[in-house]
Parts: C-alpha cells; structure tokens; sequence
C-alpha cells in the first residue's frame, strides 16, 4: 500500500491519502474521487494546480502526482557550447547566465579636472550616485592589512549628503572610510561604526584620513589636524572578498555624490606631517604605501601603491559581466562536444525559474541531487553549487566546504555539516551526491558512487517561498548579490523528488585534463 500526498489550491494545505491500491502503485498518474481511485491520463508530473472540492475526509477530486520511474526532474549538461542559456534535457526549464539586465552607466563615472591640486595634469573621479569603482586585490596583501595598524586618506569633495551612509572606499567589506549624516565615519563592518561627530562640509575639497590600531584606537583627521581620538577593542572581521571598492560600497550601495581624489591606504600609523594634507603639493607614495590611487591616468585607473591589483572597473558593469559563466571544455569525459560551466567565484550564476514549483522537494519526502565538480578555490566556508528559494524561507541547497566536504541545508531546518568523510580532492574531476531517504530516515552522502556518510534525518525540505533555482551561488533576502558563490567547473546536474539507487548515479568515465583553463 502507499500513501499520496496533494497540494490543493486552497492555499498551502495538504491532504494524506492513504490505502493506494498495490496495483495502481505503478500509475504516473491518477484521480482520487469520492471513496474511490480512479486511473486518469489528465496529470502532469509535478502539476500543483490541482482544482479541488472537499467532500470528505479522503474525497476530493484532483490530478495528483504520483512517479515510479526515476527520470529526475531537471537535468542540466551545458552542452549548449556558446551563447547566455542553458536548457534542461528533462522537464520544461531554460537556465540564464548572470543577472538580469546589463546596466546603462553613461556618465555615471567621470574623470575631472577639478582636483585639490588644481593642476593641469591632476584628475579626480567624479561620482554621481549611480554607481562607484571596484578593483581586486591580493587576498594575503589585504589579509595582513586589516590585521595590522593601519592608515587610511583620501582628498574628498561631497557634492551633496543624499543618504545616511556614503561610502569613500569599502575594503574586502570589512573596513570602511565614508560619512554617516555627513559626519566621517570609520568601520569596521559587523564589528564596530567609530561615529567621530565631525561633519564635512560640500561644495569643496578636504583632506580625510584616520590612523586606526585593531582592538585599540581611531585617531580622526580632518585637513591634516586631528580631530576626534576614539577607543574600542574590537578587531577587523575576516575578508569576506578581495575586492576595493571606491564611491560605493563593494554591492553598489551606500553611493557617494561627489569626487575622490588621492585615495592612499598605509600599512603603518602615519603621524599628521606623513599625511598627503597639502592639497597642492602632492606627497610621494612611501615604501608603506599599499594602495595608491591619484587617477591622473583616467580610467581604468591603475593603483601606484605597492599592491597588485586589478584596473579599476564600474561596480555595477563588472557585476554584470561577473555574473556571466563560462562554457568550457573541460568536462568529465573530456569528449568532443562535452561542455561544463566555469563559475569565477566572484558573481556567476544560473538562474533557473519554477514557475510551476516543480523542483520544489517539499511535497515528496524522497529526494536524490547529483553533479559533477571539479573546483579551483573554496574561499569561503560553503561554496553553493545549488541552491532552491532563500536560507530562513524554506528551499535547499547542495555545496563543498572549505574543509573540501559535502554539505546539504535544507533551508529553516537543518545544515548538515556532519558529511566529514565526504572528502572531494581539489583540481579533479569528482561525482557528488546527496539522498533524503524518509523511509531509512536518512541523509546519505556520496562521493563517486561511494557511500562515505550517513546522517539520521526525517526533517524534510520546507515549501520555498522564492520559486526560483540557482546553479553557483544562492541568495540571501531580495539583494541579488551572489552569496556563497562557487569558483570551478560544474557538470551534469540532476535532481530526482525520489530515491535512486547508487547503480543509478550518472557515473562517466573521467578524463584527466590539464588543469588550464578551456574557456571558450
């Protein structure tokens, strides 16, 4: 006997139907009338939009879903080769790269002349709200930066206070320089706002520049004289990118309206006669100075401090290009017309939206997802290579820890982070899977066809509230920022709302390739 569940469109109830007649157990799909099972061919799989009238307990009369093979419910290969979709070979779903729509930021950025030197060959970066500048920085540079005392300047004329906060630079969004109602303020995000109670005033320019000590001190400068001196004990948090953001902050927020000039960051407290407070006499770069931007060379801007960085980019621009991945050839078979998808661990993504909720996993209490992975970098603690709706509201996700292991969340309810010997090794081509089974009460983990953990579960998946799949990444709130975002190859995804048998994972043999890049 077996038991059906249905989802009405009465709202998110459901109703337990139970007593499924063995030889009906086989049938795709079915009606259920009053006190009696009918055969019916009018189903879909998956369909929810069931229109029901309650006439007892077990009666109602509704197309339900009820599967016993084990074609999985979407299936992504990315043999598509080129272009900015990808197309499941199952089911009716279309994948697009990136983010929605590519920006227009005409003259959001301009190179000016008006600097503090007021020389010919003196420029300033004009920023008009619309958008800020972005550069990558060596992660270990920036690592050993905020741990360590530190000096922050930069020359700074506010055309207007628009918004609460207005960021000058963002580094590695864990410290800041900017304003807070017009007053300077220095961050250390997730930790501390160092509120100096100095205003600015606009329309002219003026030289900003704080010489902060973690877990001590912010000495505040203002035009080369010292201001504000604070106290607080709390340190720098940890990097969460290796991204200098200018104008704005690292996600295009907190958007200044104004210019920035001579934007300098030290690894060492400088004293006030070390600051470059002269507006027209530009001090050199020092032996300490690890980012040095003057913008004299237009944009792209390059930094002249001791940092390799990046050309400066527009925040918004490179977010969008960011968010494209790329077809490779590189894939676990290594054959001719056998593509993966190479995700830059920055901002890429496959958005997948299920408009019919069909990969919502909540309704069946069975489920099996599968991929092929070979990732370059794991810099932060999960790297998502799926995800379903949004952490808090229900949905789940599939992703490799930086401890290199399998992990599962099934959203609002539980992370696995049990899964310590499902160990993927690095730079290699490996088959991952992870199955719900209700029936053992299971999550078991699996890495190339092998059973490596197995954790007691009979939670199962909450309805999630945003239909909407990711491949790379996932998303937190209704920010389309990549969180979590994955850096590596992926290849053939598969999702079954039951349990398969391992002999019926999508093993290939796996050809070993080079480890550069085929991205075409």
């Amino acid at each position: 006997m077996g038991t059906v569940r249905i989802r009405t469109n009465f709202g998110r109830s459901s109703v337990f139907l139970s007593g499924i007649p063995s030889n009906m157990r086989n049938k795709k799909t079915f009606s259920i009338g009053k006190g009696d099972l009918k055969t019916s061919l009018k189903g879909v799989r998956g369909m929810r939009k069931c229109l029901c009238e309650f006439v007892a307990v077990v009666g109602c009369l509704c197309v339900v879903s009820f599967s016993a093979n084990t074609q999985p419910l979407v299936s992504f290969d990315f043999n598509e080769g080129s272009g900015l979709i990808t197309t499941s070979s199952v089911g009716n779903f279309t994948g697009a790269f990136g983010l929605p729509d590519q920006p227009d930021l005409t003259g959001a950025i301009v190179v000016n002349d008006d600097s503090p030197a007021g020389t010919v060959a003196d420029k300033s970066i004009q920023f008009t709200g619309v958008d800020g500048l972005t550069t990558q920085v060596d992660r270990a540079i920036l690592t050993n930066l905020i741990a360590n005392p530190l000096t922050v300047e930069a020359w700074v004329k506010v055309d207007e206070f628009a918004q609460t906060w207005e960021d000058i630079f963002r580094l590695g969004n864990s410290l800041k320089l900017g304003f807070n109602n017009g007053n300077i303020v220095f961050t250390t995000l997730g930790v501390y706002d160092w509120l100096s109670a100095v205003p600015v005033s606009t329309g002219e320019w003026h030289h900003i520049a704080v010489a902060w000590t973690p877990t001590d001190s912010a000495i505040f400068y203002l035009d080369g004289q010292e201001v504000n001196f604070m106290v607080h004990a709390g340190a720098a948090r940890a990097l969460q990118n290796n991204m200098l953001s200018i104008g704005a902050s690292h996600t295009a927020s907190s958007m200044l309206i104004g210019s920035i000039d001579r934007l300098r960051i030290h690894s060492v407290l400088l004293e006030p006669d070390q600051l470059d407070s002269d507006g027209g006499n530009p001090k050199a770069a020092q032996s300490s100075t690890v980012i040095d931007f003057n913008f004299n060379d237009g944009l792209p801007a390059s930094n002249h401090g001791s940092a390799t960085t990046t050309p400066t980019a527009g925040i918004q621009e490179s977010s969008y290009q960011n968010s494209l991945p790329e077809f490779s050839s590189d894939s676990p078979t290594g054959q001719a017309g056998d593509y993966s998808l190479y995700f830059n661990g920055l901002n890429a993504r496959v958005v997948v939206e299920d408009t019919e909720d069909q990969l919502q996993l909540d309704l069946n209490l069975n489920f099996t997802v599968e991929a092929y992975v070979k990732y370059d970098d794991l810099p932060v603690a999960r790297s998502i290579l799926l995800s379903y709706g949004v952490p808090g509201a229900g949905g789940y996700s599939f992703s490799v820890t930086n401890t290199h292991t399998l992990f599962v969340t099934t959203y609002g309810i539980k992370d696995f982070n049990e899964a310590t010997d499902a160990v993927i090794p690095a730079g290699e081509w490996h088959h991952v899977a992870a199955i719900h089974d209700a029936n053992s009460a299971e999550m078991r983990f699996y890495v190339d066809g092998e059973l490596k953990t197995t954790v007691p579960y009979s939670g199962g998946v909450r309805f999630a509230e945003l239909a909407r799949f990711y491949i790379g990444m996932e998303q937190v709130g209704t920010s389309l920022a990549a969180v979590n975002p994955y850096k590596g190859y992926l290849d053939r995804i598969r999702i079954y709302d039951q349990v398969i048998d391992p002999s019926q994972f999508d093993l290939v043999e796996v050809v070993a390739v080079e480890s550069w890049m085929l991205h075409l």
